[in-house]
Protein backbone atom coordinates (compact mmCIF):
# COMPACT_ATOMS: atom_id res chain seq x y z
CA UNK A 1 0.00 0.00 0.00
CA UNK A 2 1.67 3.82 -0.94
CA UNK A 3 1.85 6.24 1.31
CA UNK A 4 -0.47 8.82 0.75
CA UNK A 5 1.90 12.16 2.33
CA UNK A 6 5.09 12.19 3.41
CA UNK A 7 6.95 15.00 5.42
CA UNK A 8 9.50 16.40 3.21
CA UNK A 9 10.83 19.25 6.22
CA UNK A 10 9.44 20.93 9.27
CA UNK A 11 9.60 24.83 8.85
CA UNK A 12 8.50 28.18 10.34
CA UNK A 13 5.87 29.99 8.01
CA UNK A 14 4.56 33.09 8.26
CA UNK A 15 0.54 33.09 9.10
CA UNK A 16 0.05 35.30 6.05
CA UNK A 17 1.37 32.84 3.73
CA UNK A 18 -1.02 30.08 4.70
CA UNK A 19 -4.56 28.87 3.77
CA UNK A 20 -6.79 26.77 5.36
CA UNK A 21 -7.82 23.41 3.04
CA UNK A 22 -11.29 22.31 2.28
CA UNK A 23 -10.04 18.89 2.94
CA UNK A 24 -10.67 19.50 6.74
CA UNK A 25 -13.11 17.40 8.58
CA UNK A 26 -13.91 20.26 10.99
CA UNK A 27 -16.10 22.38 9.37
CA UNK A 28 -18.62 23.70 12.73
CA UNK A 29 -17.28 25.07 15.88
CA UNK A 30 -14.46 25.21 14.97
CA UNK A 31 -13.31 28.33 16.63
CA UNK A 32 -14.96 26.58 19.67
CA UNK A 33 -12.47 27.18 22.79
CA UNK A 34 -9.80 28.89 20.78
CA UNK A 35 -9.04 30.84 23.78
CA UNK A 36 -8.26 28.12 25.87
CA UNK A 37 -6.07 26.80 23.07
CA UNK A 38 -4.01 29.57 22.43
CA UNK A 39 -3.78 30.17 26.24
CA UNK A 40 -2.06 26.22 26.40
CA UNK A 41 0.05 27.67 23.31
CA UNK A 42 1.04 30.74 25.36
CA UNK A 43 2.24 28.91 28.27
CA UNK A 44 3.31 25.64 27.06
CA UNK A 45 4.68 26.05 23.17
CA UNK A 46 2.99 24.53 20.01
CA UNK A 47 3.79 21.09 21.00
CA UNK A 48 2.87 19.55 17.39
CA UNK A 49 3.19 21.44 14.40
CA UNK A 50 0.60 21.85 11.56
CA UNK A 51 0.67 20.13 8.45
CA UNK A 52 0.67 21.70 5.48
CA UNK A 53 1.34 21.13 1.32
CA UNK A 54 2.33 23.73 -1.07
CA UNK A 55 -1.07 26.14 -1.88
CA UNK A 56 -2.27 26.75 -5.16
CA UNK A 57 -0.98 29.91 -5.16
CA UNK A 58 2.86 30.14 -5.32
CA UNK A 59 4.31 30.38 -1.85
CA UNK A 60 1.56 29.82 -0.31
CA UNK A 61 0.82 26.54 1.90
CA UNK A 62 -3.08 24.75 2.37
CA UNK A 63 -3.35 23.81 5.86
CA UNK A 64 -4.67 20.01 6.08
CA UNK A 65 -4.59 19.60 9.68
CA UNK A 66 -3.92 21.91 12.27
CA UNK A 67 -6.39 24.79 11.47
CA UNK A 68 -7.22 25.09 15.10
CA UNK A 69 -3.61 25.50 15.85
CA UNK A 70 -3.51 28.62 13.39
CA UNK A 71 -6.37 30.15 14.90
CA UNK A 72 -4.81 30.30 17.69
CA UNK A 73 -1.27 31.52 16.63
CA UNK A 74 -3.46 34.03 15.24
CA UNK A 75 -4.83 35.17 18.21
CA UNK A 76 -1.90 35.52 19.88
CA UNK A 77 -0.98 37.87 17.14
CA UNK A 78 2.02 35.23 16.33
CA UNK A 79 3.79 35.78 13.11
CA UNK A 80 4.99 32.41 12.09
CA UNK A 81 3.99 29.07 13.13
CA UNK A 82 6.00 25.31 12.65
CA UNK A 83 4.98 23.40 9.84
CA UNK A 84 5.51 19.84 8.92
CA UNK A 85 5.74 20.18 4.89
CA UNK A 86 4.45 17.79 2.91
CA UNK A 87 6.72 16.35 -0.12
CA UNK A 88 4.21 17.63 -2.60
CA UNK A 89 0.37 18.48 -3.05
CA UNK A 90 -2.26 16.62 -2.41
CA UNK A 91 -5.57 16.37 -3.92
CA UNK A 92 -9.03 17.01 -2.56
CA UNK A 93 -10.02 13.11 -1.23
CA UNK A 94 -6.40 12.51 -0.19
CA UNK A 95 -6.54 16.50 1.84
CA UNK A 96 -9.86 15.11 3.45
CA UNK A 97 -8.57 11.72 4.18
CA UNK A 98 -5.39 13.31 6.26
CA UNK A 99 -7.26 15.23 8.25
CA UNK A 100 -9.84 12.72 9.10
CA UNK A 101 -7.52 10.73 10.36
CA UNK A 102 -5.49 13.29 11.78
CA UNK A 103 -8.89 14.04 14.44
CA UNK A 104 -9.66 10.28 14.85
CA UNK A 105 -6.35 9.30 16.34
CA UNK A 106 -6.36 12.28 18.65
CA UNK A 107 -8.56 11.93 22.11
CA UNK A 108 -8.93 14.94 24.29
CA UNK A 109 -7.88 13.43 27.75
CA UNK A 110 -10.98 12.23 29.71
CA UNK A 111 -12.40 14.49 32.60
CA UNK A 112 -10.80 11.85 35.10
CA UNK A 113 -7.48 11.86 34.00
CA UNK A 114 -7.62 15.76 34.05
CA UNK A 115 -8.63 15.77 37.48
CA UNK A 116 -5.85 13.03 38.45
CA UNK A 117 -3.48 15.77 36.88
CA UNK A 118 -4.17 18.91 38.10
CA UNK A 119 -5.05 16.74 41.65
CA UNK A 120 -0.92 16.20 41.73
CA UNK A 121 -0.12 19.61 39.99
CA UNK A 122 -2.27 21.09 42.66
CA UNK A 123 -0.18 19.44 45.71
CA UNK A 124 3.14 20.10 43.91
CA UNK A 125 2.46 23.81 43.08
CA UNK A 126 0.16 24.94 46.22
CA UNK A 127 -2.65 26.59 44.11
CA UNK A 128 -5.33 26.45 41.30
CA UNK A 129 -3.58 29.71 39.89
CA UNK A 130 -0.47 28.35 39.72
CA UNK A 131 -2.14 25.21 38.21
CA UNK A 132 -3.67 27.36 35.62
CA UNK A 133 -0.17 28.93 34.69
CA UNK A 134 1.85 26.09 34.05
CA UNK A 135 -0.67 23.96 32.18
CA UNK A 136 -2.34 26.82 30.25
CA UNK A 137 -5.59 25.13 31.34
CA UNK A 138 -8.34 27.39 32.25
CA UNK A 139 -9.03 28.59 36.08
CA UNK A 140 -12.40 27.76 36.32
CA UNK A 141 -12.33 24.27 35.41
CA UNK A 142 -8.73 23.87 36.96
CA UNK A 143 -10.88 25.11 40.43
CA UNK A 144 -13.27 22.07 39.58
CA UNK A 145 -11.01 19.43 38.88
CA UNK A 146 -8.93 20.09 42.11
CA UNK A 147 -11.99 19.91 44.05
CA UNK A 148 -13.12 16.62 43.02
CA UNK A 149 -11.00 15.20 46.35
CA UNK A 150 -13.72 16.73 48.41
CA UNK A 151 -16.17 15.10 47.17
CA UNK A 152 -18.22 12.33 49.20
CA UNK A 153 -17.09 9.04 48.13
CA UNK A 154 -20.73 8.29 46.36
CA UNK A 155 -20.93 11.74 44.72
CA UNK A 156 -17.06 10.71 43.08
CA UNK A 157 -18.71 7.81 41.88
CA UNK A 158 -21.14 9.01 40.34
CA UNK A 159 -18.77 11.24 38.88
CA UNK A 160 -17.23 8.39 37.56
CA UNK A 161 -19.65 7.00 35.90
CA UNK A 162 -20.83 10.02 34.08
CA UNK A 163 -24.09 9.90 35.96
CA UNK A 164 -23.77 13.51 37.13
CA UNK A 165 -21.28 16.06 36.09
CA UNK A 166 -18.41 17.35 38.04
CA UNK A 167 -19.92 20.45 38.28
CA UNK A 168 -23.48 19.43 39.09
CA UNK A 169 -21.66 16.94 42.07
CA UNK A 170 -20.04 19.72 43.59
CA UNK A 171 -23.30 22.13 43.98
CA UNK A 172 -24.94 19.41 45.20
CA UNK A 173 -22.64 18.53 48.27
CA UNK A 174 -22.30 21.95 48.29
CA UNK A 175 -26.41 22.60 48.65
CA UNK A 176 -26.45 19.58 50.88
CA UNK A 177 -23.94 21.02 53.75
CA UNK A 178 -25.66 24.66 53.43
CA UNK A 179 -28.71 23.51 54.26
CA UNK A 180 -28.03 20.65 56.71
CA UNK A 181 -29.72 18.01 54.68
CA UNK A 182 -27.99 14.55 54.87
CA UNK A 183 -30.57 12.52 52.66
CA UNK A 184 -29.35 13.82 49.50
CA UNK A 185 -29.02 10.72 48.39
CA UNK A 186 -33.08 10.48 47.50
CA UNK A 187 -32.22 13.63 44.99
CA UNK A 188 -29.72 12.06 43.28
CA UNK A 189 -30.34 9.00 42.90
CA UNK A 190 -29.97 7.76 39.01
Amino acid sequence: MAILAKVKQLKEIPLDKLVIGKGQVRTSDVGKEIDELAESIKTMGLLEPIVVCAGEMSGTYEILTGQRRFLAHKLLKKNTIMAAVLEKSVDASTAKAISITENLVRRDPNQTDLIDACTMLFKKYGSAKAVAQKTGLPYGKVCQYVKYDRLIPDLQKLVDKKVVDLKTALRAQDAASVTGKTNWRKRWRP
